[in-house]
């Protein structure tokens, strides 16, 4: 089967490989990116007429023809239109607030209970809530937005959205260069004993997981692990708990929760990693569904469009606080 797109300006900026997986994610049941690597490596993908390199970039105009062998594929957005249908459900979730929109960013301090992508199985998807914000300029194909990273869906705090292929390159070149900055606030069971400290302990992923069960463990003594490197700090302690900042210096799944967990000081309220019986006994339940952890600051260096933003923590957060008497500064 033939498929042509012509590159707007949206997606100018964008790899030739990153731009065919979203595409064809958008149209077929299901495709890999070792997939669009063979169709790239057999000549199936033209750029302009002619083979092309995967990591190219795309310009405004460029045109792009690909052939793909499997059938079955969904309707295009075009002809979901005209046959009255909505391609991207309508937001339904609670407000979320924009914390900065400039150069093709925009950072949105996410609440829980919204996933960063369209959502699903009921949850609201913070892509959706994009779209709907730019459903114009989405439709006149000037905005593409992507989540530059994610969060999960229990997890608040700010987030970086890339409006455009160039600005979602753009922020995905300063991470692998350690040019952004992630900061946590955290509340934790117990106390740790050093104000400062950093956990270096290798992670295991599961191949599988059952729901609110650990996705990641302690890999073992001669057990094949990912290296994860979390650094925290003490801000204040409460009768039970205390509440801490911490920064990722590796970037693994559910790195600070399993750090967390590993390290005798699960975080409040995490369904997966935490400590169930001392949430039931403590009364939070009442208030709070979701793991206590909020991305407090984030930060993009750069000379052109760099950023910093802090993100004001959420009502049931600091309702938290107050129920389990930590005192800190105002927020």
């Amino acid at each position: 089967m033939r498929f042509e797109w012509t590159v707007s300006d949206a997606d100018a900026g964008r790899r030739l490989d990153r731009f065919l997986l979203s595409r064809f994610r958008s149209q077929l049941d299901s495709v890999s990116s070792s997939h669009i690597q063979r169709m790239l490596r057999k000549g199936d993908v033209k750029l302009n007429g002619v083979k092309a390199r995967p990591g190219v970039s795309l310009k405004s105009g460029d045109v792009v023809v690909a052939h793909h062998p499997v059938k079955g594929t969904r309707p295009s957005a075009d002809q979901e239109a005209e046959a009255g249908l909505s391609p991207i459900p309508r937001y339904q979730g609670p407000p979320i607030t924009v914390l900065y929109e400039a150069d093709g960013f925009l950072v949105a301090n996410k609440p829980a209970g919204v996933s960063c992508d369209h959502g699903e199985g009921g949850i609201p998807g913070l892509l959706n809530w994009v779209l709907s914000r730019y459903e114009e300029d989405a439709a006149a194909g000037k905005v593409r937005p992507a989540a530059a990273h994610r969060l999960d869906a229990g997890t608040t705090g700010a987030v970086c959205l890339g409006l455009t292929a160039r600005a979602l390159e753009n922020f995905r070149s300063a991470q692998e260069e350690k040019r952004t900055r992630k900061v946590y606030w955290l509340v934790v069971w117990g106390r740790p004993l050093e104000r400062n400290f950093e956990l270096t302990i290798p992670l295991r992923r599961l191949a599988h997981s059952k729901r609110n069960a650990p996705k990641v463990v302690v890999a073992e003594m001669g057990e094949k692990g990912l290296s994860a490197r979390t650094r925290f700090r003490w801000i204040a302690a409460g009768d039970e708990c205390s509440l801490l900042q911490a920064e990722v210096l590796t970037g693994r799944t559910h790195q600070i929760r399993a750090h967390c967990k590993a390290h005798g000081l699960p975080i409040v309220g995490d369904p997966r990693y935490g400590d169930r019986a001392r949430d039931e006994r403590s009364g939070m339940r009442s208030f709070l569904d979701h793991q206590l952890l909020h991305v407090r600051q984030l930060e993009l260096e750069d000379p052109s469009v760099g950023f910093e933003v802090t993100a004001p923590l959420p009502s049931e957060f600091r309702r938290a606080l107050r129920h389990f008497r930590i005192e800190m500064v105002d927020d």
